[in-house]
Order: C-alpha cells, then sequence, then structure tokens
C-alpha cells in the first residue's frame, strides 16, 4: 500500500479569496458604469456637469462623497488597474492617454475580467 499525500486548501479560504476577487471586480464594473450614466471628464473627480474622471467613478461606485480632487479610499483600486499595461497610473491614462469614454470604461472590465481569473 502507497500513501500518497494530496495538498488541500481550506474551503473557508478558498471562498473568501474568491468573494475578495469578487466584490473588487464589481468595484470596477461598477466604475464603468458610472461613467456611462453620468459621462465622462478629465482632470476633475467630477465635473461642474456632473461628469466623472475614472477615480470619480470610483468613488461613486464605492458609495463615496467626497469633494473634487479627493481620492482616499480608491487609492486600492487606481493600483489595482495601474498593473494593467505599462503601469501608468488610472489618472494619468484617463486624463492623458484615453481618447474616449470607451477607452476608460473597456480598461476597468478588462481589469475586473482578470482579477475574476485571479490574475
Amino acid at each position: 500500500m502507497t500513501i500518497v499525500e494530496v495538498p488541500v486548501s481550506a474551503p473557508d479560504t478558498d471562498r473568501r479569496d474568491a468573494q475578495e476577487r469578487e466584490d473588487r471586480a464589481r468595484v470596477l464594473e461598477a466604475a464603468a458604469l458610472e461613467i456611462e450614466v453620468r459621462g465622462w471628464a478629465r482632470l476633475k473627480d467630477c465635473d461642474d456637469e456632473g461628469r466623472v474622471c475614472a477615480v470619480g467613478a470610483l468613488q461613486f461606485a464605492m458609495g463615496e462623497n467626497l469633494p473634487p480632487g479627493t481620492t482616499l479610499g480608491v487609492n486600492g483600486y487606481t493600483a489595482e488597474v495601474s498593473t494593467f499595461g505599462k503601469g501608468e497610473s488610472l489618472m494619468e491614462f484617463n486624463d492623458k492617454k484615453a481618447l474616449s469614454a470607451d477607452e476608460v470604461t473597456f480598461l476597468l472590465r478588462w481589469r475586473a475580467s482578470e482579477i475574476r481569473d485571479g490574475l
């Protein structure tokens, strides 16, 4: 008789990790929806017409009503998206590189998909 050891991970830990990834992905998807609903802005979290940049959209998606220019609470999510592509910040991508709202929402949703896949 041969005894074979098989590594087993704790089901609760796996479930928690999966739920955490799902929660993070949903915030990014909600931010993309905020841009689609409110409109897209550059250089301001929320402009005078109510349009939002990517960081402002993350704030609304997280339920934060912060003064313009504040990024408290969203730093983890902006870092989450910064790992995409060339490592530029989400703010820099939104304000300088993106040519349209579609590019920003695509980036947010793509990263959400990667998070769900464990990347």
